[in-house]
């Protein structure tokens, strides 16, 4: 059993989905920014829509509001853009 720092406890199963799906969407937004699209762009694209379903475990709708879907990616693209200078 996993206990996470939020959310309900947990198994190594959902822990290995997470990580995988997390991986799945760094590299999504990695590519579509490597290309040049914008982060509104980046917003509809519908396979970064469906990978970010996958961590909407409880169906909420909306899961994020735009303006945190907005902030989520832009994250994402400074955490991409910080690696090139390592």
């Amino acid at each position: 059993m996993i206990i996470p720092g939020h959310g309900v406890p947990s198994s190594k199963l959902s822990l290995l989905e997470f990580r995988k799906n997390t991986f799945e969407w760094v590299n999504k937004i990695r590519e579509l920014h490597q290309k040049g699209v914008r982060v509104g762009g980046i917003m509809i694209d519908t396979q970064v829509k469906d990978i970010l379903e996958k961590f909407n475990v409880k169906n909420k709708s909306p899961f994020l509001p735009q303006k945190a879907y907005r902030s989520f990616i832009e994250r994402n693209i400074s955490v991409i853009n910080d690696e090139k200078s390592l």
